[in-house]
């Protein structure tokens, strides 16, 4: 089956069905184009479906304007004379080829000679970041991945564009291999090995080991095997290739020669820091070099690591915090659970105090009761006659 995949500036008209490999529904825009922020990409050995329209112009400028001043215009090729008596079997005369409907039966790799394919983008999709590589071929090579010694970032520069063929290739120990995606966001790229061992059952799927140096690694899944066209003309023919996924690490501050090499980098001053003798684009105070968003990302406190120390303490005061929040709670109620326990001992003592005063008096109100009845016995004896008499007397 064929490898697809979009062209820069293009999309999965469904994601999810592209995921259960259903590529029927093909690619769509990512963003409008006739906006008057439209370029072109340029692609090599491109076999295409019928054009519109087809007309003779002097030179590929006329053609170019033809489809940017028609909205409808999907994509443009320009055959020169000699190609198009070649080719198309027609008189030796410049023609501009129109594209305004879907750009359907796309092919890369097509094994005859055809004219340079120019896809219709907005700039947006494909703008070029600071010290970015020109794209190569359907490949849009993303900072720092480098494919000349003028763009990217040398330590990452184990890649080649063949612009005769628009092919991109990678170069290990082991071998060249050409890289069949990209993916920025992910930070890899996926690269063809032919070797039937690594999609025969029999034995086991063994992954080549590649000897790979920072920046680059091995990913650590297993691969992918397809089965990829390897001739898209007439006679197809088919074999076994495995994808390879290859990660690579966020790069340095990018080099630099002189101040004017920082423009595109801002907050940044060309320096040697780390006294090797190479000059690099250096964050200014205040601020530090984030590798993922490829900036110079200002720190939130002012200074660099701050912001790292400033977390780890507050999470140790909060730590703290929550700890004394808890032995102060503790040692709370523990003191509410001591003052009941006197509250209640206090309580049970005057209760028996009370008891005790009360027997007293019970005993007391008794031994009254028993000596006044003592006292009335006493007086039913009488009086005696001779203290009557000295009283009388």
């Amino acid at each position: 089956m064929l490898t697809c995949r979009c062209l820069p500036g293009f999309k999965p008209a469904s994601l999810e069905n592209w995921r259960n490999g259903d590529f029927s529904g093909g690619c769509s825009r990512s963003s409008a184009v006739c906006v008057k922020n439209d370029t072109f990409l340029r692609l090599k050995m491109m076999r295409v479906g019928q054009q519109n329209r087809k007309f003779q112009v002097e030179n590929e400028t006329i053609c170019r304007e033809k489809c940017l001043n028609n909205c409808p215009c999907q994509a443009y090729s320009f055959v020169k004379g000699n190609f198009n008596r070649q080719w198309f079997r027609q008189p030796s005369i410049n023609m501009c080829l129109i594209w305004t409907d879907d750009l359907k039966d796309l092919q890369e790799e097509y094994s005859y000679g055809r004219p340079d394919l120019f896809v219709r983008v907005s700039k947006t999709d494909t703008e070029l970041k600071a010290k970015s590589c020109e794209p190569c071929g359907i490949n849009v090579i993303p900072y720092p991945l480098s494919t000349g010694s003028d763009c990217g970032d040398p330590m990452y520069s184990s890649f080649h564009c063949n612009t005769s063929t628009g092919k991109l290739s990678f170069n290990t120990q082991n071998g060249t291999y050409n890289v069949t995606t990209i993916d920025q966001d992910k930070r890899t790229f996926a690269i063809q090995d032919k070797d039937g061992d690594h999609c025969n059952s029999s034995t086991g799927g063994q992954l080549r080991e590649f000897n790979l140096s920072l920046p680059f690694k091995m990913n650590p899944f297993r691969p992918r095997c397809d089965t990829v066209a390897g001739n898209f003309g007439s006679n197809i023919s088919s074999q076994g290739v495995v994808e390879i996924v290859i990660g690579w690490e966020p790069p340095p501050e990018p080099v630099c020669t002189s101040s004017a090499d920082c423009e595109d980098w801002p907050n940044s001053t060309c320096k040697n820091e780390t006294g090797n003798g190479k000059m690099r684009c250096h964050c200014n105070s205040n601020f530090r070099w984030d590798g993922m968003a490829l900036n110079c990302a200002q720190d939130v406190d002012g200074q660099s690591g701050r912001s790292s120390r400033n977390k780890k303490l507050l999470s140790l005061i909060e730590g703290v915090t929550i700890a004394s929040v808890i032995v102060l709670s503790s040692i709370f109620l523990y003191t509410c659970i001591l003052m009941r326990k006197k509250a209640k001992r206090r309580e049970s003592q005057q209760n028996t105090e009370r008891n005790a005063a009360l027997m007293y008096g019970t005993e007391k109100r008794i031994k009254n009761f028993i000596d006044a009845e003592e006292l009335n016995k006493e007086d039913k004896k009488g009086i005696d006659p001779l203290i009557l008499q000295s009283c009388l007397g």
